[in-house]
């Protein structure tokens, strides 16, 4: 939902803790923490480059047991996530957002993970944006309406 834009810089956490059981008794418990800055600047009312929002999370995952599915099994242990936003002209955006694997074990050209970039125009009731991820070569069409919960019509507005 649009909220005011709070600017500053911040130290973001956040932490994730799954427990899977299965029906041949295999489990796996997978521990996920990242924590970082994050840095907002600008209100996005100026016509242009009004709005920047930079952050960047070390994101490192811990797990005991395995899967019985190879496509479910712990990947990408060792991260740091990428997110840069730039307000552009008038209510257009470009976002950024990837992975860099800081892990040692894997290879140079393996390093940047599901790097994505959008284009949106961002207005206070919707925002519609096109995507691109060039890891799996799949880009779509986002369409986001806000305030479906707004009932009677509000308090007025005044100058």
């Amino acid at each position: 939902f649009p909220t005011v834009i709070t600017k500053g810089l911040y130290f973001v956490t956040s932490g994730n803790l799954d427990f899977f059981r299965y029906e041949d008794f295999n489990k796996q418990d997978i521990f996920e923490i990242k924590a970082g800055p994050k840095l907002v600047i600008g209100d996005f009312k100026r016509n242009y480059f009004d709005y920047m929002e930079l952050s960047i999370f070390p994101r490192f995952k811990f797990n005991r047991g395995e899967s019985p599915f190879s496509f479910d099994q712990v990947v990408d242990k060792k991260v740091v996530e990428v997110n840069l936003k730039q307000h552009l002209f008038s209510a257009l955006a470009l976002n950024f957002k990837g992975e860099i694997n800081i892990d040692d074990k894997v290879a140079e050209s393996n390093k940047l993970i599901n790097p994505v970039i959008e284009l949106s125009w961002n207005r206070r009731a919707y925002r519609i944006g096109i995507d691109y991820n060039f890891d799996t070569q799949v880009g779509g069409l986002k369409f986001n309406i806000f305030s479906f919960n707004f009932d009677g019509f509000g308090r007025e507005f005044r100058n």
